[in-house]
């Protein structure tokens, strides 16, 4: 049995001292431009030395941490100006000292472990590049940082969930935290739905209701994401025990929230995925049809002015208002891109031209991610996420077929499962250039990269 050398004290010593001349160093950088200094920022430089020490060989931790995170929506700000406030996660905050911990463990100690960098993360560092360069042409800063910022995200936590969920342990733990995010997340929509007096001002106000996270709408997208991962795991166990009851839970509080959203693309999206795991667990087909036939029959029993709120949306979909917006905003979209078709108009720049286009006060992003690409990097951004896009089914293919008929194949069905609903959702909601939405997919994506491997 082989035991890894453990370094001395003076190393130790050396290592601590290093990492804390730095941390008074950056300090001093902030005082000297005051504008950017805030008591958070003062904290956490102040404990930094103290985070590396502890997560130099933890950093999944911080990654577990990440999503269940984002409940806590944004929570500190930084003055940037006279008239600029900067809002900010806490998840951005764990995602930023995971990665500096990664750079500095392997600065400072010169470690021997090679940093993984596959096609995928060199696309998303090439998007990344693209978008820094558009700012030689942007129209406004503050679009540009809430644009460029998604995209910062993308990247570390795909580049840190490669590199740092590597054990059966660490990805059980990353699980674990989404099923318990699911289930609070889902309770914050229940609990709306109680504040409005279980009327049908849910259905009819949808647009304006908001939790932590953000919109109903991304809340709903973010759901029908995990649902399917969560269905794969509890059918990865082959006995009963708490934990398989905790993420049924999960999974069955989580449909019933996005039942609740009412969102179409949310609700198509997740029953495709699911559609594809009914394929795929043939064994498990008789529980899907059970639980299926169960589901319908209690939601048009008890929430059946949604049920048929629900057929009415479908029904009217090709004349209702909703879709009558998305005509008018991929129409003003494919205009810019015929003015901006190689380069485009620059990260984030989408929400500026949207605003004066369509006189809105406050412009939202396209719901479509390979248009938003399209618009904010022209051909070259869209030739990128089309990249990524390829890159993704090569690993997914190559997956499954190296987990041939292992226990562990099932847990990866319901990963494709996530990635199908992300794709479809993707086309007709905003995803992957919302932060929360970006952050969860990346880390997800990373863990499944890492599902055939680790055995600890």
């Amino acid at each position: 049995m082989f035991f890894k050398k453990q370094p001395s004290a003076p190393e130790n010593r050396s290592r601590f001292l290093k990492v804390l001349f730095m941390a008074l160093l950056v300090l001093s950088v902030l005082f000297y431009f005051h504008s950017l200094l805030s008591w958070q920022v003062l904290a956490l430089v102040t404990v930094f030395p103290l985070l590396f020490c502890f997560f130099r060989d933890r950093l999944w931790i911080l990654l577990c941490l990440a999503v269940p995170a984002l409940l806590a929506g944004k929570i500190f700000y930084f003055q940037v100006g006279s008239n600029w406030i900067y809002e900010a996660r806490l998840t951005e905050v764990l995602l930023l000292v995971a990665f500096l911990i990664f750079v500095l463990d392997h600065f400072l100690n010169k470690k021997e472990q090679e940093i993984r960098m596959d096609k995928l993360s060199l696309v998303l560092f090439l998007y990344l590049m693209v978008a820094i360069f558009s700012f030689y042409y942007i129209v406004d800063l503050r679009y540009f940082v809430v644009g460029l910022k998604v995209l910062v995200f993308s990247f570390i936590s795909y580049f840190l969930a490669v590199n740092s969920l590597k054990t059966w342990r660490s990805i059980r733990w990353f699980l674990r935290t989404s099923a318990f995010f699911v289930i609070v997340l889902s309770f914050q929509v229940f609990w709306k739905f109680y504040q409005m007096g279980f009327s049908s001002k849910f259905f009819f106000e949808r647009s304006s209701i908001v939790v932590s996270l953000g919109p109903i709408a991304l809340v709903s997208a973010v759901l029908a994401f995990l649902l399917p991962l969560l269905l794969a795991w509890f059918f990865w166990y082959r006995k009963w025990k708490p934990e398989k009851l905790f993420v049924l839970g999960a999974f069955l509080v989580g449909g019933v929230a996005v039942f609740l959203s009412l969102g179409k693309a949310a609700i198509f999206s997740a029953g495709l995925a699911l559609a594809y795991l009914f394929i795929k667990l043939r064994s498990k087909r008789v529980y899907f049809i059970l639980a299926g036939a169960g589901f319908l029959v209690f939601a048009f029993i008890f929430f059946h002015s949604f049920f048929t709120g629900l057929l009415e949306r479908i029904s009217r979909t090709f004349i209702s208002q909703n879709t009558q917006f998305r005509i008018t905003e991929y129409q003003v979209g494919w205009q810019i891109i015929r003015e901006h078709f190689f380069l485009g108009v620059g990260a984030g720049q989408q929400l500026a031209y949207y605003k004066q286009a369509l006189n809105w006060s406050d412009p939202q992003l396209v719901n479509n991610f390979f248009l938003q690409a399209f618009i904010e990097l022209g051909l070259v951004g869209l030739g990128l996420v089309l990249a990524a896009a390829v890159f993704v089914f090569q690993r997914v293919r190559d997956k499954i077929r190296s987990l041939r008929f292992s226990q562990r194949k099932i847990l990866a069905y319901g990963f494709v499962g996530s990635f199908i609903a992300c794709l479809v959702n993707g086309l007709a909601e905003v995803t992957l250039f919302a932060l929360p939405y970006a952050v969860i997919f990346w880390l997800v994506l990373g863990a499944f990269t890492n599902i055939s491997k680790p055995t600890v």
